[in-house]
């Protein structure tokens, strides 16, 4: 899953791409909430892993105001010169946060004392 957070100044996606690219085309980030309908597309910056073969590092630094929630992401190879989409790489989810408790999910449970229960042969 990658996160990103609205109070940090600029973004870091972690993928493993390299592997499916098929030549020096450009990278498009494309992610869509299915519960309020947007849509936004990041179009990736230079590679800045120091082991592109193991995995993909990508710092975006310019961004719009992302509404806070969780999308569904794309990553697709598209030609530089005619912007036609070339294949899928990488596909997943993608939460866009404000407040640090949003990241994880606590569930409690009341507490009680019915933890045992003793049946009586009457």
């Amino acid at each position: 899953m990658i996160v990103f957070d609205k109070r940090k100044t600029h973004y870091e996606i972690i993928v493993t791409i390299s592997e499916k690219v098929i030549s020096n085309n450009q990278k498009l980030l494309m992610f869509h909430s299915t519960y309020s309908n947007k849509s936004y597309s990041i179009v990736l910056p230079a590679n800045t892993s120091a082991y592109p073969f193991r995995y993909d590092r990508y710092v975006i630094t310019t961004f719009d105001d992302y509404q806070v929630g969780t999308y569904s992401y794309s990553i697709v190879e598209r030609n530089s010169s005619t912007l036609a989409e070339i294949q899928i790489l990488e596909v997943g989810l993608l939460k866009v946060i404000s407040d640090p408790t949003q990241e994880f999910l606590t569930v409690t449970e009341p507490e009680t004392d019915d933890d045992f229960l003793v049946y009586n042969n009457i």
